[in-house]
């Protein structure tokens, strides 16, 4: 399952930075003011979001199951 959540986590990488290109080809052309910075990542010891997808989670009873990482 842990893969599962890997994969979704280098997704999410995967659009930020395609954003950013894109915001970097907006601000090349003048349709962006202010310059776009890198996206960011992480604080050591800090909390962020993870998401999985569907095929990841399983229902028992009324309840979700999450995997652990």
């Amino acid at each position: 399952m842990m893969l599962i959540a890997a994969q979704q986590i280098l997704r999410t990488v995967a659009e930020s930075f395609r954003s950013y290109y894109g915001l970097i080809i907006a601000y090349s052309q003048g349709k962006v003011s202010d310059r776009p910075r890198i996206p960011n990542y992480r604080k050591k010891g800090g909390m962020t979001t993870v998401s999985y997808p569907k095929q990841a989670l399983k229902l028992k009873g009324n309840q979700i199951r999450v995997p652990r990482l």
